[in-house]
């Protein structure tokens, strides 16, 4: 897996029939907890999350001393293959909380997170800590080939060139492998989209294209889909970048302005000409316009505080927890039954079953695995009340300046994350954001 070869599949199989034929309670736990690496791998993020807490009931029962190590490994792969921003934000902190062992670590995937999530003011602090510890490069462990990938997210989103430069220097040295945690904890993917990456935010867009192709053969060979998606994204921005430093010497390029000045909004665009008085509307759509492209959380446009506490009451207790987990692990095998007998309606059914069990799992569970405590949802308030603000900017933007309220309103995406993203005839717009 590490040298990127798909023979690391029929020898894992040949492993697993061996653990399973002894079926010793150990063994079990490993079985179940490779299962849900391969899962994450191959992008059935669901069928992960059932055997990653499946694997944490094995390994509390057995006293199973990395069990919560092992968890936190695979909770990252998790929470960067669905990129939800309030899951990365826990996935933080816990990290943070979890391996105060290894700082260095800890914090670079903090880092990541936060700048996945979009609070780059958090991620910022990560990456200086991870500084004060000593530096990326004190590590000397297996893990220095992993947390340089959460690094690099951060190192990009701050647009930190000297950090990019010297992991792109480290990168580079591993294009022909792959970035494993342990033995088939966690895959941390190829070194070539590391690579690719950071070439492309450094400016060398034939390098990047070129390490991109790499690793997404790469990954295409091993079956890792999630990360086929990712190499795949990457080269369409790559392509964006190009096809906009070309536009700019386009004659019908088109420059759109929106500045503040104290309690007053002037746009411009084409013919039109305007003011507005000050919403929060307006500093959320300057803020995603400077980001173009960008996906940026309601937490961080609403300015939320990073935690509200809740009480100490646990949300389900023990023994429900332990049965979820245990009709998880059933349902794999229903499931797997159905799909042989071609029984869709069954099969449906028991899928409905298994999000509706994950869910109530990943409402009542945290930190390694264990019982979370009742809390509020900001991240539900921050999208309700930015995606409002956002939307009543853009209709007082339309009676000044309706042809430019019409492109936002196509543009701007809202939700939990929200994003300015023009298309087609509308990529050719370029803003001057002030205020």
């Amino acid at each position: 897996l590490e040298s990127g070869s798909a023979g690391f599949r029929p020898v894992l199989n040949r492993w697993f029939s061996l653990l399973e034929a002894r079926d010793e309670p150990r063994d079990r736990y490993m079985v179940v907890s490779r299962r849900a690496a391969l899962a994450l791998l191959d992008g059935d993020t669901d069928l992960a999350e059932a055997q990653m807490h499946e694997a944490v009931r094995i390994g509390e029962q057995i006293h199973e001393p990395d069990t919560g190590n092992v968890f936190m490994s695979q909770r990252v792969g998790l929470a960067r293959a669905r990129g939800d921003a309030d899951e990365l934000r826990s996935l933080a902190k816990d990290a943070v909380h979890w391996w105060t062992g290894a700082p260095v670590l800890a914090h670079s995937v903090a880092a990541g997170a936060y700048a996945t999530a979009g609070d780059l003011d958090a991620a910022s602090r990560e990456v200086t800590t991870v500084a004060d510890s000593g530096g990326w490069r004190s590590d000397e462990s297996y893990l220095r080939s992993v947390l340089i990938a959460h690094l690099t997210e951060a190192a990009i989103a701050l647009d930190d060139t000297d950090l990019c430069q010297q992991l792109l220097t480290e990168a580079e040295r591993l294009t022909d492998s792959c970035g494993v945690n342990g033995a088939v904890v966690a895959f941390a993917g190829p070194f070539a989209h590391i690579a690719g990456v950071l070439a492309s935010h450094l400016g060398d867009n034939d390098r990047a294209t070129a390490m991109l192709h790499q690793s997404i053969e790469t990954s295409r060979r091993l079956g890792a889909t999630v990360w086929v998606r990712s190499g795949e994204a990457a080269l369409r921005e790559v392509a964006s970048s190009e096809a906009e430093s070309n536009a700019k010497n386009e004659p019908d390029f088109e420059i759109a302005t929106l500045i503040r000045t104290e309690k007053v909004w002037t746009v411009s665009w084409r013919t039109e000409h305007g003011s507005l008085p000050h919403v929060k509307g307006l500093t959320d759509i300057a803020v995603l316009l400077r980001h173009r492209g960008q996906d940026i959380s309601a937490l961080q446009l609403a300015g939320a505080p990073p935690a509200i506490a809740g009480s100490n009451e646990s949300l389900i207790d023990l023994d429900a927890l332990n049965a979820y987990r245990i009709r998880l692990d059933d349902l794999v095998g229903e499931i797997d039954q159905a799909d042989n007998d071609a029984d869709i309606g069954r099969k449906e059914s028991l899928e409905d079953e298994r999000e509706q069990l994950l869910a109530e799992i990943r409402r009542a569970t945290g930190l390694g695995g264990r019982l979370r405590t009742n809390a509020s949802d900001p991240g539900e308030r921050a999208r309700k009340a930015v995606s409002a603000r956002i939307r009543d900017a853009i209709r007082r933007l339309d009676t000044v300046a309706p042809l430019l309220a019409a492109h936002l309103n196509r543009s701007v995406q809202t939700g939990l994350r929200c994003s300015y993203a023009p298309v087609g005839d509308d990529s050719q717009i370029r803003w001057n954001v002030e205020g």
